[in-house]
């Protein structure tokens, strides 16, 4: 049997909003169907700072607000935290709801 959930490392998460990824095309199909078969997708926070590190690196703040979209709306990713603070620390990030979080990007 099939696990409900699946694992979304750096190169997933970057590569499922950014067209240009070489793996795009891979990558956007499988994220629908995950959605549609009612997988829940998990990350960590670690993987999240990551991945928005990599968008602002590669492409701009542009792919980087696509993923805290992403990140905000979806119901069917879930985010682990890691560390006894770093939920609340970075639960501000993505909320938008801390300056530094917005000058980061």
């Amino acid at each position: 049997m099939a696990s409900a959930e699946a694992f979304a490392d750096t190169s997933a998460l970057y590569a499922a909003v950014d067209a240009r990824d070489a793996f795009h095309r891979d990558t956007a199909p499988l994220v629908r169907q995950l959605a549609q078969a009612g997988r829940m997708i998990i990350t960590t926070d670690y993987i999240v700072a990551e991945t928005l590190n990599l968008a602002v690196a590669r492409r701009s703040r542009i792919v980087a607000d696509r993923l805290l979209q992403l990140l905000e709306t979806s119901s069917g990713l879930r985010i682990e935290w890691i560390g006894r603070y770093a939920r609340i620390a970075n639960s501000r990030c993505l909320n938008k709801r801390s300056p530094f979080c917005r000058s980061w990007l």
